[in-house]
């Protein structure tokens, strides 16, 4: 979901509900979500801000992709 103008991606975790921690690595955390006026399941993947480099960035954006070819059951 895409960030728009006078949104920040704090104001979009609002609309999620943190239903549990799923994962744990080098740059962060992974939380099972839910979509506040759905219901519908979604992973958040949390990354420590210090970290954040155009590497790191890269590479996220690479996971992304990947997953979103998924299809989950």
């Amino acid at each position: 979901e895409e960030v728009f103008p006078g949104e920040t991606l704090f104001s979009k975790m609002d609309k999620y509900t943190e239903v549990k921690e799923i994962g744990q690595g080098a740059f962060g955390r992974a939380f099972h979500v839910k979509l506040k006026s759905t219901q519908e399941d979604f992973v958040i993947k949390k990354i420590k801000s210090e970290l954040i480099t155009p590497k790191i960035k890269e590479e996220t954006t690479k996971e992304v992709t990947v997953l979103k070819q998924l299809q989950h059951e």
